[in-house]
Parts: structure tokens; sequence; C-alpha cells
């Protein structure tokens, strides 16, 4: 293990601190140039795609980082970090740092990103918060005097990203074969009935027990808010639990129920695995024997924009009990046929649910990874 040393960023880099090119001026944008602001970056260690263009005019105008510099936000969205691939210019909220030759790039983007809580922190707390160029560059880092070991701790975690890069386009690619199954698979056939959600099922709005009633809180039963929803098919956890005593005197709802919200969140849906009671904002449907809870979830996820449009827009969207209950789809008539689109589509998210368990895995591996490896253990 070679020596750390203590370095100010202002010290393993020049910082450029970023502009923007008149906007009026029509000759500096739209070209091939890549205008950076923190709005483009996402969790990928790079950015090489951005909004705006600059042309070379704007590029001469602007100040020019070449690639593989370190694009740190420093006013308002403080910490978020990510590498160029192409030369650009930034906006005023990011300072970049153009490594000198004895300090590798892509180690700087590690520690930096291990560190984005600590430069959160240290921002100037006016209305807006800002870390100026000369706080930015005389912020100060622990570093490996050794290029050659920057290098192999970056090799290391990029191995890692790599992994998690794969698994989340996997993930992707995943959810867009899905997508183009319930196009297929929820497309009205000869043989479908128009019906009212009323008509396939009891429909119970929620309620919230008295919150100063100590006896009917915190106990062994779910209580399901929109708030608890995933992009799972089952909500199995929620953030507040009712007691039996609470349970009794809200409106229970039996496991394998559709829960879907009716205020403010809009079409988010999910089913319940236990019997639990929800709040108010949501509508709840207890199938009748006729008709399939999985199938049902899925076409009512698929029309989840139609649902939301078609919320009385008052100050606060909501579809009220009878509304909820006048919506109407079109479904198989066989039961049997309900359960088959609902096994092939429920089969695709469990490759999807298992990938993103893997994904959770390798993230967590690499958590682990930075917090041994960037603090020179």
């Amino acid at each position: 293990m070679g020596k750390w040393v203590k370095k100010k960023l202002g010290e393993i880099g020049d910082i450029i601190t970023g502009s923007t090119p008149t906007t009026s001026k029509l000759d500096y944008w739209n070209g091939d140039y890549n205008f950076y602001s923190p709005a483009d970056f996402t969790d990928n260690i790079y950015c090489d795609k951005t909004e705006r263009t600059v042309t070379i005019e704007g590029l001469n105008v602007g100040r020019c980082i070449p690639e593989n510099s370190i694009m740190v936000a420093c006013i308002a969205s403080i910490g978020k970090i990510a590498i160029n691939k192409t030369k650009g210019i930034t906006n005023q909220q990011i300072n970049s740092i153009i490594p000198f030759d004895e300090f590798n790039y892509l180690f700087l983007y590690y520690l930096l990103l291990h560190k984005s809580s600590a430069i959160k922190n240290g921002a100037a707390q006016t209305t807006i918060p800002i870390i100026n160029k000369e706080d930015f560059s005389n912020l100060e880092v622990t570093i490996p005097s050794s290029l050659s070991e920057q290098r192999r701790i970056a090799s290391i975690l990029s191995s890692a990203d790599k992994v998690i890069d794969s698994t989340q386009k996997l993930i992707a690619k995943y959810k867009k074969i899905k997508q183009g199954m319930m196009e297929d698979l929820l497309k009205p056939k000869e043989g479908w009935k128009l019906v009212k959600l009323g008509e396939v099922g009891e429909i119970l709005s929620g309620g919230t027990p008295s919150t100063l009633n100590d006896k009917y809180w915190s106990g062994d039963y779910n209580f399901y808010s929109p708030a608890d929803f995933t992009d799972n098919i089952y909500c199995d956890k929620t953030e507040r639990t009712v007691t039996i005593e609470g349970l009794n005197v809200g409106r229970c709802i039996p496991e394998n129920s559709i829960m879907v919200a009716c205020i403010a969140s809009i079409g988010k849906i999910a089913i319940n695995k236990t019997k639990g009671i929800t709040n108010q904002q949501i509508n709840s449907i207890i199938p009748f024997d006729e008709f399939n809870y999985l199938f049902l979830y899925y076409l009512l996820l698929h029309k989840s924009s139609a649902i939301k449009n078609g919320a009385a827009q008052t100050t606060i969207p909501i579809i009220n009990k009878e509304d909820f209950s006048n919506l109407e789809v079109t479904i198989p008539s066989s039961l049997s046929e309900q359960r088959r689109i609902a096994s092939i589509l429920s089969s695709i998210d469990k490759m999807i649910e298992s990938e993103e368990k893997v994904l959770e895995k390798y993230k967590k591996i690499k958590n682990g990874l930075m917090e041994k490896l960037l603090r020179g253990e």
C-alpha cells in the first residue's frame, strides 16, 4: 500500500468554472459540442449527451474543458458529479477539474463521488447553496501519491460499475419487452367484454383511524398509502401499521385486492399481500370470483395514464368512489384467458425483479469497496 497525501483540489488539477454563452446569439447554439449542466448528469460515470449543444463559436467564447474532466455541480445541485467524454463547455453551476498528469481522472471521480455528501455539507448556506471556485479549489482530499495505485483502485471500482451498468441495461431491456407485451396482450380482442370496475369487484374507499388513539397504531397489520407503493406488483411493507383494533375500525381489505391511488398520486397501483386497511387516497377492488386479481392489476397498470387523465381537475386531482366504480375496461370473458395473460406478464416481472435484486447487490458491493479503498485500507 503506497503513501497517501493530503491535497487541495486546486493542487491536483486546473479548476474551471463554467459560463453560458449569450442565449440570444443563435450562432452559438445547436452545434456539435456538448453544453453540460447538472441536469444532464445521471447515475452513470460519464455524461455523453446533453440537452443543449453549442457550435464551435459557442465553444470558443465559453470555457472549454477537454475530455475526461471531472465536472462537479457547485450551485443548487451540490455534489452531483460526472466525467465528460468529449470536449465541451459547462454552465456556471459547474466547477470542472482538469487533472494534472500525476493524477488519474477516474480515481478522482470516485473519490469526489464518495465525498459528495461532505462537499454538499460544506456549501455556503445562502438562498441557493453554493461553493465558489476559491472554496472549491481549497477543498482537501487524501489521495495516493502513486499514480499506479490510483489506477488500481479506479480499475476495481470501474469493474463494479460495468456490472451495474450492464444489469441496468438488462432491466431496461426487460421493461421495454414488458411494455410491448402489455400493448399486445391487453388490447381488446374478440370475445372480450366491456365492464365497469364496479362490476368486476367490490369497491372500498379507505379511511384513517384516529391518529389520537394510540391503541389503533403500531400493530401487526399494514396501513397502506400511495407513498408505500413502488414499481413492484406487490406492496408488502408499509411505513405505518395498525393494531387489530385499528383494523376493525378501518375498512379491511383481504389479500390480493387491487389498490389504486385516486387522490393526488392518481393511478399508482399495487396489490396487497396480506389483509390490512388503506388511507382515504386509495380505492381498492376486491375482485369477484370470475375475475383474476393479477390480470386486473396489469389492466389497470396499463390504463394508469387514462385513469390519471380522467381525474377531476380540482386543486388536488381526485377520482371519487362513484366515478372510479363507473370507469370502463374491456376484459376477457374467460377466467382462464385472464390467468394466461397474467401469467405471461408476471413471468417478465419476475425476471425484472430478479435483476433488480442483483443490481441492489452490486451497488452494495460497490459502496463497500468505495468505503474500503478510498480511505487507504
